[in-house]
C-alpha cells in the first residue's frame, strides 16, 4: 500500500502542494531490513533469528507462527520496560499493554510445549541484542528481567487456578452463567 503524500489538507478542505513530498511504503525498519539481508521475513534477520534460534530450542512443539508471536511480543515487551520511563506490567493504561503481550507470549509458549516460566530467557536474548543500541534496555536489564519474570509467574497462578476452576466444575457439566464468566 504506496501511499503518496503531496498535499496538505485545511481545515477548509482545500489542499496545499506539500514542500517535502514523498512516498510512504509502510515497510518499516524490520522488512526493510530482511529485503536488504535478503531474507524472506524479519524474523529471518540478526534482529530477530537469534531470538528465535532461542525459542526453538525452548520449545517441544515447535511452529513458527507461535514463535513469531513469543518473539514478537516479549521484544516489544522488553523495550516498553526498558524504556526511560520503565512501565512495568499493570492493570491499566501502558502497562496493561506490557501485560498482555507478556500473557499471550506465555500462552503461545505453552502451546509450544514450553512448560517452565521462560520468558526471562527469551528476553535475556533481546537484552543482549538491543543493550549496546538501546542503552536503556542494557542499563534497565535487571528490572526487565525481573519485571517479566513476575508477571509470568503471576499469570501462571491464575492459569493453574483457573484450569482448577474449570476441572471442578466440567465435572458437573453443568456451568452457570455466572461461573462460566468468573472462570
Amino acid at each position: 500500500n504506496d501511499v503518496f503524500m503531496q498535499y496538505n489538507k485545511n481545515e477548509d478542505g482545500s489542499f496545499t502542494p506539500l514542500v517535502q513530498q514523498n512516498v510512504d511504503t509502510g515497510m518499516g525498519l524490520e522488512r526493510v531490513a530482511a529485503l536488504l539481508q535478503e531474507k524472506t521475513t524479519p524474523f529471518e534477520t540478526e534482529l530477530f533469528e537469534p531470538v528465535m534460534h532461542r525459542i526453538r530450542e525452548l520449545a517441544a512443539e515447535y511452529n513458527e507462527m507461535g514463535a513469531r508471536i513469543v518473539a514478537d511480543h516479549l521484544r516489544a515487551a522488553t523495550m516498553i520496560i526498558g524504556d526511560q520511563r520503565g512501565i512495568p506490567p499493570s492493570n491499566v493504561d501502558q502497562g496493561y499493554v506490557v501485560r498482555r503481550l507478556i500473557r499471550r507470549a506465555v500462552r503461545k509458549g505453552r502451546q509450544l510445549g514450553i512448560q517452565n516460566n521462560f520468558c526471562h530467557e527469551v528476553v535475556q536474548v533481546v537484552v543482549d541484542i538491543f543493550k549496546d543500541i538501546y542503552s536503556e534496555i542494557g542499563k534497565n536489564k535487571d528490572f526487565v528481567l525481573r519485571e517479566i519474570k513476575n508477571e509470568e509467574e503471576r499469570f501462571g497462578k491464575t492459569l493453574e487456578q483457573g484450569l482448577k476452576e474449570f476441572n471442578r466444575f466440567s465435572i458437573d457439566k453443568n456451568i452457570s452463567g455466572k461461573e462460566a464468566f468468573n472462570l
